[in-house]
């Protein structure tokens, strides 16, 4: 829930600003309303896993994107992550592919650990990459 702000905050502990603190003092007020929530994971098919992967286009000082994504079978992803992107890019699309590459690492990953748990995956494995009106994936 709150990864995303937390992943960029930490980029930020050398030089916060006052935006920077009021960020910081919002995430701990959700922690703070929703600690008596709890998560829940179910899976009804063990052998289909979806990804899906999204990033924003020069959102931190040094103008670089931001990547974040998660793994799941059902309701309730069991791998995720948020990561600032070590490369610049040009567009938003640019950002697109750069977190999708990745971010890929870790999908690949996940569906290598379940088969050799001894699980038959699907050949097929939903990857979802967020999709705009002009992105590098065509929408159909």
């Amino acid at each position: 829930d709150i990864m995303t702000a937390v992943s960029f905050l930490c980029t930020r502990v050398q030089q916060p600003n006052v935006k920077d603190w009021e960020k910081l003092s919002r995430a701990l007020r959700y922690l703070k309303s929703t600690k008596k929530l709890f998560l829940t994971i179910c899976v009804n098919e063990i052998t289909q896993m979806h990804s899906y992967v999204d990033s924003a286009h020069m959102v931190h000082h040094d103008l670089k994107g931001h990547t974040g994504g998660f793994i799941c079978f059902e309701n309730g992803a069991f791998a995720a992550k948020s990561k600032k992107q070590r490369l610049n890019s040009n567009s938003s699309c640019e950002a697109e592919l750069i977190g999708a590459g990745e971010y890929l690492k870790q999908i690949i990953w996940a569906r290598n650990f379940m088969i050799a748990q001894g699980y038959k995956m699907k050949p097929k494995n939903h990857i979802n990459v967020a999709k705009r009106k002009f992105s590098v994936i065509p929408n159909k």
